[in-house]
């Protein structure tokens, strides 16, 4: 797409934005991060760059063709800001913007915490690190469970995590979660949701009702069948979002769920 394509798409879907508040609030931040740049091809593939957004979702969102998703809006709107912290992006965001991510982000943020992409790599590139920071995630751990489970790279490992603001020993030999948090993009969830999964799944508990779920089914779908599919699976993840935050509800079974709901591509991702 050259410059006046741009140009032109931008003007173009200026009356669509009277029935599309939450995008129209979205493409304004982008089209207003573009202004700074003459050739607004060039500076698309900058803002690509800087947000970790492809060029192509990225123009899609500008013709209004495509809704981003939570993790794309705060990806945005972090580079708008210049600000990392996704609980501070929340607090800056106008309200339309913020009243969205509060519903689809999963994650209660906090101005109280750091959340960082770099948490997020550190997570996706080491198996221990992903499983030592979900299992604290569900409570205190002991340095004797860790050294028990992990050996003595465990403990390396442990070293590196308080070191790195990951986890905090909030008394002698027990740890908790730090005070810097991923923040749990695409990428981080489904490696993290692969390593929990080849580290705790059990299958053979399925033979006994009511132990685990695993599921799996695969089917040719129309794209509006697909789309109910999705829904179903969002509605499902909220609804045990809102059972964890209920505190009667916590206790000491220690549990994660992994879902995904994907197209297949045999043609290649697309």
């Amino acid at each position: 797409m050259n410059k006046m394509d741009i140009e032109t798409s931008i003007i173009q879907n200026l009356a669509a934005r009277t029935n599309a508040t939450l995008e129209n609030e979205i493409v304004l931040a982008i089209e207003s991060l573009l202004e700074q740049y003459n050739d607004k091809k060039k500076g698309l593939r900058i803002l690509s760059k800087k947000m970790g957004i492809h060029e192509k979702t990225l123009t899609r969102i500008l013709n209004f063709e495509n809704k981003p998703g939570y993790q794309t809006v705060f990806k945005i709107y972090r580079v708008f800001y210049n600000e990392f912290n996704d609980a501070k992006v929340l607090d800056l965001v106008p309200g339309i913007v913020k009243e969205f991510l509060i519903k689809s982000n999963s994650q209660e943020l906090s101005l109280e915490k750091k959340y960082s992409t770099i948490a997020d790599i550190e997570l996706q590139k080491n198996p221990i690190v992903a499983e030592l920071y979900i299992i604290a995630a569900t409570g205190p751990i002991q340095f004797d469970q860790i050294l028990n489970r992990f050996g003595s790279y465990g403990v390396e490992i442990l070293t590196k995590m308080i070191d790195k603001g990951l986890l905090h020993e909030a008394h002698k030999n027990t740890f908790i979660l730090g005070e810097v948090h991923p923040v749990f993009n695409g990428e981080t969830i489904v490696s993290v949701g692969s390593v929990m999964i080849a580290n705790h799944a059990k299958p053979y508990k399925g033979d006994e009702l009511d132990k685990n779920f695993i599921s799996f089914f695969a089917e040719g779908l129309t794209e509006s069948a697909f789309q109910q599919w999705l829904l179903i699976d969002q509605e499902a993840h909220k609804k045990k979002i809102e059972l964890s935050r209920d505190p009667k509800n916590l206790g000491s079974e220690r549990a994660f769920t992994f879902m995904i709901s994907e197209k297949i591509e045999l043609n290649g991702v697309q």
